[in-house]
């Protein structure tokens, strides 16, 4: 058995401890929630939404978090709101697959391991959500990116593509026609976990003329006008889809083309980004002429031998 000590967002003073086995699935959870809170939680149990309360290091959230005594007081902290914006326990799971899926320790006291969030209390958290929403910065998931911080650095290919894969903490909001746009691009529902992983849910009214500036030519681009266009036609394509974007969300420099020396020259990328105005190469890329998608990646697997290191801006 497992002493789980949950929280229900948006109610002061709700925080409780339930047991279950490992072998249990997320749904049996839900009951035993249910029936420890009968008066507070009138919703048939499948209708919780449950979150789990980690850090952004992956650690359970502590008694003393901000966050919790946030949640003591019946008020929602950006963090607490942070994992309600994200993804939900799933029902299907056993409580050993969702603790081993997330790399979580065995659960102990003076920590909260599950958020709850009730039918009844969702108006509640979607009009804090709103409030937040507008009091945010009209960049706020630019600063988010430049601000988040890796403690532990992706060991294996797999780790980093995980690393990648996440969802964003503060996620880009779009206004009515992107999200038209973006709505219309997924009629098979194909990018729907893509899309909830980086977009905010619902638009907004307006946006600001950075975060206009950038999603519009990342989501209706302009394309080439035709099949015959040559390589020296997608610069704009790179640059303001891929450069710009990074020098907006990072500090660092992009350069393209860099022929320093006939000895060097072969060895460059079309487009180098160079983190931190450093030596630091984060994306590289090779262009090529319309219908030839396959030389690139041929392309920067053989200029794998360049030199990082002795980077020249000369």
């Amino acid at each position: 058995m497992v002493k789980l000590f949950c929280a229900i967002g948006g109610v002061a003073g709700n925080v409780f401890s339930v047991r279950v086995d490992e072998s249990d699935s997320v749904d049996d959870l839900k009951k035993a929630i249910k029936a420890e809170k009968p008066n507070k939680i009138q919703c048939d149990a499948d209708e919780l939404q449950l979150f789990l309360a980690k850090t952004d290091d992956g650690a359970w959230m502590r008694d003393v978090d901000p966050g919790v005594l946030e949640l003591d007081k019946g008020r929602i902290h950006p963090d607490v709101q942070t994992l309600i914006d994200g993804e939900k326990m799933r029902a299907t799971w056993t409580i050993k697959d969702v603790l081993e899926e997330y790399h979580m320790t065995t659960p102990q006291s003076r920590q909260v391991h599950v958020l709850v969030v009730v039918p009844e209390v969702a108006p509640v958290l979607e009009n804090k959500r709103k409030r937040k929403r507008m009091e945010d910065a009209p960049d706020a998931w630019i600063k988010a990116i430049k601000d988040e911080q890796v403690i532990v650095l992706p060991s294996t290919c797999e780790d980093l593509r995980e690393h990648l894969q996440r969802a964003l903490h503060v996620k880009v909001p779009l206004d009515d026609t992107l999200f038209l746009i973006v709505s219309t691009k997924n009629t098979t529902g194909e990018l729907f976990s893509v899309l909830e992983k980086v977009f905010e849910p619902e638009p907004r009214e307006k946006l600001s003329h950075i975060t206009a500036g950038i999603l519009g030519g990342v989501i209706d681009p302009l394309g080439s006008g035709s099949e015959f266009a040559t390589e020296d036609t997608y610069h704009h394509l790179w640059d303001s889809h891929i450069a710009l974007l990074l020098m907006r969300v990072s500090i660092g420099r992009f350069l393209r083309n860099m022929n320093a020396s006939t000895s060097t020259g072969l060895y460059r990328p079309d487009l180098c980004f160079y983190y931190n105005n450093s030596n630091v190469c984060v994306f590289r890329g090779e262009e090529k002429a319309s219908g030839q998608l396959e030389v690139p990646t041929k392309e920067l697997h053989a200029k794998l031998i360049w030199n990082y290191s002795k980077r020249r801006d000369d």
